[in-house]
């Protein structure tokens, strides 16, 4: 066989481009695809290998694919690496990048026949593999993705059969016209040397009646620390969220002219649905795990014009009088206003500040601690990967 006809039949199909492993504890997870041979004439040999050898079982990992024909490919993730995967939440595991490299070959027919006649195939393809110039070789490669089971609870039928409640069973109609706002929509970041800047963000529900569920996200999530970044407000409830920015990365705006910090564009997105009460009586029954995998499933599911939606755009700059805390109002209004207090203030009014402030400082040590202390476990956790 020529070399133009070996580039000329490497040509693969694969089921999917991604690997969705489904996280449960004490389970080892398993993912089912197919790979196929779309030519009427051509012979294809395969081989797989993962990035992470270790943590995936594959079967079978290399094979001949006869023409217009296919083969089913299982793939096992080791029941401690899920266990670690699970330790690990959401965003920690974005950082993971478990690939599968598809490789494939277009090998004679009259090899296939001399394959099926040996005594171990498979040493004469591991020698065939050895032999094949790079150049020859195509490479698929496929991503895995880990979701946790319970996130598609209010997805799919429940434990005893009967179908999930609808969402217009869920959300309250009071909401029912959501929009996004973006006026008056800017929080400033004080920044100092050495130092992780801080803003404060009290939220509150301006309704009498309905609850809100909220979740917070930031466009650039490598560079601000959000506690807490989702929740479940309560009527006329508030709750206190402290946005952190990293010190590295204060470090870099302070090296930025101030026109040229005017040009960066981070954002905290602030967002928010109704519920209605039966619903929210029914989380607080639940487990913790259970009432965060039911939330993430409502805001997967959820119309947008059933979000409210509020942009924040960051500002930064090196005046310690500006403010750094901030009340927002959740839907329908969605207003923010600045907690600034007045240069000229009463004693008690300073004394209030002076409180303020100490809760502030205590509540951004605790923040960082905590941070300190997922780092350490994140850390431990890749050292543990890769001893």
């Amino acid at each position: 066989m020529t070399k133009e006809e070996l580039t000329s039949l490497q040509a693969i199909e694969l089921s999917s481009d991604a690997l969705v492993f489904k996280l449960e504890p004490g389970k080892a997870p398993v993912v089912t695809w197919t790979l196929k041979n779309p030519s009427s004439t051509a012979y294809i040999s395969f081989k797989i290998k993962p990035t992470r050898p270790a943590r995936y079982l594959v079967e079978p990992n290399h094979g001949v694919v006869t023409p217009s024909s296919a083969v089913a490919i299982t793939v096992t993730m080791q029941e401690k690496d899920c266990d670690q995967l699970l330790r690990l939440d959401a965003s920690q595991r974005e950082f993971v990048k478990d690939k599968l490299h598809v490789l494939s070959v277009g090998v004679d027919a009259a090899f296939c026949v001399e394959l099926k006649g040996a005594q171990d195939a498979a040493e004469e393809l591991v020698k065939f593999w050895a032999s094949v110039d790079r150049k020859h070789i195509s490479n698929h490669n496929l991503r895995c993705t880990f979701e946790e089971d319970g996130i598609v609870s209010l997805s799919r039928r429940n434990s005893t059969g009967s179908r999930p409640p609808r969402l217009d069973s869920i959300c309250s109609s009071s909401f029912t016209e959501a929009n996004v706002s973006s006026s008056g929509s800017t929080i400033s970041f004080v920044l100092q040397q050495d130092d992780a800047p801080h803003v404060t963000i009290v939220m509150t529900n301006p309704s009498n009646e309905d609850n809100l569920t909220f979740q917070i996200t930031s466009s650039q999530p490598k560079r601000y620390h959000v506690r807490p970044n989702h929740g479940v407000l309560g009527p006329n409830g508030r709750v206190t969220v402290h946005v952190i920015m990293t010190e590295k990365y204060c470090e870099k705006v302070l090296k930025l002219g101030p026109a040229q910090r005017t040009v960066l564009r981070d954002r905290l997105v602030v967002q928010c649905i109704g519920l209605r009460p039966d619903f929210c009586r029914k989380l607080t029954k639940k487990a913790s795990k259970e009432v965060i995998d039911d939330l993430t499933t409502l805001w997967t599911r959820t119309e947008k014009k059933r979000i409210w939606t509020k942009k924040l755009r960051c500002y930064f700059v090196e005046d310690d009088e500006a403010s750094t805390c901030w009340t927002l109002a959740l839907a329908p209004t969605m207003e923010l206003k600045s907690l600034q207090v007045p240069k000229e203030s009463t004693p008690e009014e300073t004394t209030m500040v002076v409180a303020t402030r100490d809760a502030r400082l205590e509540a951004k040590m605790r923040d960082q601690n905590k941070l300190k202390e997922e780092l350490g476990m994140l850390l431990q956790y890749v050292v543990e990967l890769y001893a």
